[in-house]
Formats: C-alpha cells, structure tokens, sequence
C-alpha cells in the first residue's frame, strides 16, 4: 500500500523562500530520519524534460526529493478489515447519536442509529473513543464539554492526465500568496490542491469547494505552466474535505495546528487532528491515555507492526507477482482465489472451477473470506448483480482485474460451455465471464 517515489518543488525568484534555505530543510529532514540526504537540486533547464510545460522563467531552483503515496481508501479498509477478523464489530452507515453515561456521569456506552432502517441500538463498553474527525464536538457536547475543533475545507481541482502530462509530483509557491500547491499524478488524473478555509457550513451537507478556491487553485496552475493555456473548461472535477482541527484561536486558517489531539473527559477519549500517515503513533498515544480508564490494559507495543504481514503469494497466479501483491495489500489475501478462479474458468472451464474451489474448500477451511461456501451456479439460479463487492467503486460488471478471456481461450471452453457461467460467494458474485465462439 506503500509506494515510494520521486517529486519535485520548484522556487521562483518571487517567492519568499530562498533556494539556499529550502536546502537546508531537506537536509535536516533527511537527518531527522537517520539518513545523509534525500534530495538532488538540478538547474532550471531540467524542468523542460521532468515536468513538460513548467515555466522556467524566473525560476532558481528545481529539487528532486523522496516520498511516499498510499492508496488512503484501501489503507483504512484494510485496517478495519484485519480489525474485524480479530474479533472486531464494523458496523456501515451507522450514527453515533449520543452518549450513555451512569450515575456519576461517566461514559458507559454509546447510542447508535443504523441509518438505513432508523433503529437505535444501546452499545455498553467499558471505554468508548470517540474517533469521529470533524464531527467529534458533536458528540462531545452530550458531556455538556465546549467545542475545540475547527473545521476548515480544503478543495482540490482534478485535471485529465493527457492535459497536464506529469510522471511525477510538483509543488511550488502560490505566486499570489506563497501557499504550497501540490499538482498529483493519480490514476490518470492530477490532484491540484489544497486549501485551507474555514467551513461555516453545517457538517451534515456534502462540502463544496467555493468559487474562490477554485479560482484560486486554476490561478496557481495557470501561472506556473503557463504554455498549456490551462482553463475551468480543461477540470475534469472539483472536490473538497473537511479537516479536524484543533482550534488554536489564529485569524489565518493555514496557520492552525495539525498536531494531532487526544483528550480524555469523563471516560470519553477522543482522538482527532493529525494526519493519515501518523495513524499508527496516535493509536498507540491514544491506548497509553486509555489504561487511565482502564488500568488492567497492557501497555500498547511499539514494536509491533502498523499492519499484519500478508502471507506468500500462492504460485501459478495468472498475473505478474507486483500486480498479485498490491492486490492482496488492498483488498486482502482471499482476494487472490478470484485470480486462480478466473485462470481455471479460462482454461479449464465449469468443471476446472468446481474441483479447484473444492480443492480451495479442502486446503482453507477457516481462511478469511472462506466462510462462505463457493459453488459455481447456472444464470438462472442467481442473476448477477451489476455491481460487484470487488473494491471497485462504479457500476457495472467489474471483469477488467482479471485476466481477460482470449479468443482462443473462449473457442476452447465454447465446447464445454455455452451458457455464461458466474462463481458466487455466498450471495454476491464475483466474477462474470461469457465466452461464445464466434461464428
């Protein structure tokens, strides 16, 4: 879920930062993580080749730098997915609506509405932490405690990949106001973003980036890549979140902390602020507080890794071992049956699927996502659904992880099978392929 990666920040002769500076940043960064340097520094003519269509007009500096990207989506769920396979309760589209408290006014458990049927559950615990982002005053407010958040939104603008054509990320200085811009490469697209308003707006309704974000985000890309003739026309979409921040009291919205906050009131932890990428020290800061309320906790363990190692990959996958693992890291080590169940439909046909998924059943019975028994079903027994429980986050038959049928797969499993045939778990199906021999 981890990809290591080159990016490059630009400095201009109008920013406020000088070259000299920035470089001695990175390298203290770079000590600051046990190692000598992290950077390289090239001349302004570079930027023609590494990012196509930065200006080079007044620029000083182009520097190349190490970080990371993670699939910020796919981390949470696979923490919520090992969560519940060691006994853990995750329960979507589910509102914590209030606070049980005893006689003392301690915490004792929480009030949660299933938003789909309107029924209110009664949940008693010993410790209830309150992890819900932006939205933790709300719940803070059944203690009577006063709001310490500031939500503030940030908005981001999404260009097409063959619009603005970068291999890597770019940052730069807002020209107007010295804010950091970061121009993302993503799955085709380009991240352009952030910035930091406060949201007035009720926490309830979808947030909106305001025109003057927008205009502000368009305004950095145009100035900085000025030979591509960047418009509004060219976005292919515009979206914003909404940070939990700890209100300092700074008239500067991008001024405000994002040091992480974990207070402990009334038997209520709540943990909020931070980032994504420092989850791991917040939890285990988070379960230091928490022995405060229940002492016979032991002591969290540092050593101990963010996530469970995934096991070695099965062999004779039908794709290559790179592709395998990021599958498996995403959505999870049972996702990799769907890849040897799609090799056997291909080249073995019905018969092939039902003795490998027997074989499956034999070898892991207890396996995650095995519970479920696996049967291959005719189209009439079970129609498919159009939307499939794979990961994927459109409609439709989701067949493009797997490998492909060929045509001269199809003539060979045509003979066999005439009907399509789809490979059920449990109620949903999980992959749907018709082969037919073409006339």
């Amino acid at each position: 879920l981890i990809l290591y990666l080159n990016a490059l920040h630009v400095l201009y002769h109008s920013d406020a930062l000088p070259a000299a500076l920035f470089d001695f940043g990175l390298r203290v960064y770079a000590l600051l993580h046990g190692k000598w340097a992290i950077h390289r520094r090239y001349p302004p003519a570079a930027a023609r080749l590494r990012a196509p269509g930065l200006t080079d007009s007044g620029m000083t500096a182009l520097f190349e730098y190490g970080e990371s990207q993670t699939d910020d989506a796919r981390l949470v769920l696979r923490v919520l997915r090992e969560a519940a396979e060691s006994g853990a309760q995750a329960r979507n589209y589910t509102a914590a609506v209030g606070l049980l408290r005893d006689e003392s006014g301690r915490t004792i458990g929480a009030q949660l509405r299933d938003r789909e049927n309107g029924t209110v559950d009664e949940v008693r615990a010993r410790a209830v932490i309150n992890a819900t982002g932006a939205w933790a005053d709300k719940l803070r407010a059944d203690l009577g405690a006063p709001p310490r958040l500031r939500p503030m939104r940030g908005s981001h603008l999404v260009f097409p990949g063959w619009r603005l054509r970068l291999a890597q990320t770019v940052s730069f200085f807002h020209p107007a106001t010295g804010r950091p811009i970061f121009c993302v490469p993503w799955q085709g697209v380009v991240l352009i973003g952030t910035t930091d308003v406060d949201q007035r707006d009720s926490l309830d309704d979808e947030p909106r980036p305001a025109p003057e974000e927008i205009a502000f985000l368009l305004g950095a890309v145009q100035a900085r890549f000025p030979a591509l003739g960047l418009t509004l026309a060219d976005a292919q979409a515009a979206y914003a979140g909404v940070r939990p921040v700890a209100d300092t009291h700074t008239r500067d919205p991008a001024k405000a902390s994002r040091e992480a906050a974990i207070w402990l009131e009334d038997g209520l932890l709540t943990v909020t602020g931070g980032k994504l990428t420092t989850f791991r020290p917040m939890a285990l800061a988070a379960l230091e507080k928490l022995r405060r309320v229940l002492p016979d906790l032991p002591p969290p363990r540092r050593d101990s890794p963010a996530l469970e190692p995934l096991p070695p990959l099965p062999p004779h996958l039908p794709v290559p071992t790179a592709l395998a693992r990021g599958w498996a890291a995403r959505y999870g080590p049972a996702s990799l049956d769907f890849l040897l169940a799609a090799d056997y439909l291909i080249d073995r046909g019905r018969r092939g699927v039902e003795r490998f998924l027997r074989q499956l059943r034999q070898k892991r019975p207890g396996a995650p996502g095995q519970q479920a028994e696996r049967a291959v079903q005719q189209p009439h027994a079970e129609p498919p659904r159009r939307r499939v429980d794979s990961g994927s986050t459109r409609g439709g038959a989701n067949t493009s992880r797997a490998r492909r049928p060929t045509v001269a797969a199809c003539k060979r499993a045509a003979p066999r099978k005439r009907r399509p045939v789809s490979i059920q778990n449990g109620n949903q199906p999980i992959i749907w392929f018709s082969c037919r021999q073409r006339p």
